[in-house]
C-alpha cells in the first residue's frame, strides 16, 4: 500500500510581518548530528556528511544513519531493521547573509494593483525595507514493515537573527500532514484539535510511500543593505519495533521571495550572498504540489512560541542534538 503527501505548509494563519535589524554577525557553521536509543554505534565520515552504523541491544537487527549538511542544503536517513530502536538525524547550517543591490517593481498593465500606477518602475534603494519568505523543498521515502508500532517525522526549522520563522512541528505527536504514526499497542495521542485520539493500527505486511512539499515560512520585514543570519535545520525523528525506514534527500533552500510590502509584487535585481560565498536564490518561480490530506494553519501564539526556538516535546533548540523516548 502506497500512501503520497504532497503539500504546501504556510506557517501562520495570520499574515504577521516582524521588522528584522541587522545584529553583530556569528560564526558560520554547518554540522550534523546522529543519535540513537538502543543501538551501540560506530560513526565515520566528517561532520558534515556523517555515517553510522549500529548494532541494536539484545537483538540481532540493524540500525543505520546518515546525516548531511550544507549552506541551503540538508539531508538526512535512518533504517531500523529488524528491532527496536530509534534514530535521530539532524543536519544544520547557519550563515550570515547579506541582502544588495536596487530592487525594482515594474507596475502591471493588467489587472492593476492599487498604489501602483500602470507601467511606472519603482525602485527601492539601500535602506529600504521590504519583505521576505524563505522557501523550502522537501522531498523523501518511508516504510515500515510488520511493525508493531512506528513513527516518522521530518522537521525542518529556519531561523533569521534567532527568530523562529518555520517550525513545522506543533509539539503534540501525530498532529504534523508529513508525519508518518502507527502503533498496535492501543495508546493514545492529542491531535491538533485538542481531541484525544488512538494511533491507527499498523499495518500487516509492508507499506510505504513518497513525501513530497514546499515549506513556505511567515513573511519577515527586512532592510536592503543590511546583513542578518540565516539558519535552518532537518531533523529526521525514526522509531519502530519491527523494520522502517526514512529517507530525504533535502530540504533545500530553494527560494527567497521578496516583495514590496504596498503592493505585494516581487522585487527584482536584489541578491542574497553569504559570508562562504553562497548565492542564494531570489524570485525563483515555486513550482507547489497539490495540498496533503491535512494542513494545518498555525497562529500568532505559535509563532511566538518559536521565538524562543524551543521544542517543548523534542527538548532542544534548533541545532542541537536530542534524545526522545515513545518506544510503544
Amino acid at each position: 500500500m502506497t500512501k503520497l503527501h504532497a503539500g504546501l505548509i504556510h506557517l501562520g494563519a495570520l499574515i504577521l510581518l516582524l521588522p528584522f535589524a541587522a545584529q553583530k554577525a556569528v560564526a558560520d557553521s554547518i554540522s550534523t548530528f546522529l543519535n540513537s536509543t538502543n543501538a551501540v554505534c560506530s560513526q565515520s565520515g566528517t561532520v558534515v556528511d556523517q555515517t553510522a552504523t549500529c548494532t541494536v541491544i539484545g537483538s540481532a537487527g540493524s540500525l543505520s544513519m546518515h546525516g548531511i549538511a550544507g549552506y541551503g542544503n540538508l539531508a538526512g536517513s535512518a533504517q531500523i531493521t529488524n528491532a527496536t530502536a530509534q534514530a535521530d538525524v539532524v543536519s544544520v547550517f547557519q550563515e550570515n547573509i547579506s541582502v544588495a543591490g536596487v530592487g525594482t517593481v515594474t507596475c502591471p498593465t493588467s489587472p492593476g494593483v492599487v498604489n501602483c500606477p500602470t507601467g511606472q518602475v519603482e525602485t527601492f534603494p539601500t535602506g529600504s525595507q521590504l519583505n521576505a519568505s524563505v522557501f523550502f523543498s522537501l522531498n523523501g521515502s518511508w516504510s515500515e514493515s510488520n511493525a508493531s508500532w512506528f513513527y516518522m517525522h521530518p522537521v525542518t526549522q529556519v531561523t533569521v537573527n534567532g527568530q523562529g520563522l518555520l517550525q513545522n512541528y506543533t509539539g503534540a505527536p501525530g498532529d504534523e500532514a508529513f508525519n508518518q504514526d502507527c502503533s498496535n499497542s492501543g495508546i493514545f495521542y492529542t491531535n491538533p484539535t485538542g481531541q484525544v485520539v488512538r494511533y491507527v493500527p499498523c499495518s500487516t505486511g509492508t507499506t510505504s510511500g513518497a513525501i513530497s512539499a514546499v515549506l513556505q515560512s511567515v513573511p519577515v520585514t527586512f532592510t536592503v543593505g543590511n546583513s542578518y543570519t540565516l539558519g535552518a535545520s532537518f531533523d529526521l525523528f525514526l522509531q519502530c519495533q519491527g523494520s522502517c525506514t526514512g529517507n530525504f534527500l533535502d530540504p533545500t533552500l530553494s527560494n527567497i521571495e521578496i516583495t514590496d510590502p504596498a503592493t505585494g509584487l516581487p522585487v527584482q535585481g536584489l541578491s542574497v550572498t553569504g559570508d562562504t560565498g553562497t548565492v542564494y536564490p531570489v524570485n525563483q518561480a515555486e513550482v507547489i504540489p497539490e495540498p496533503p490530506d491535512a494542513i494545518y494553519m498555525l497562529g500568532v501564539g505559535l509563532l511566538l512560541m518559536a521565538v524562543a526556538l524551543r521544542r517543548t516535546v523534542l527538548g532542544k533548540a534548533v541545532g542541537q542534538p536530542h534524545v526522545r523516548s515513545r518506544m510503544a
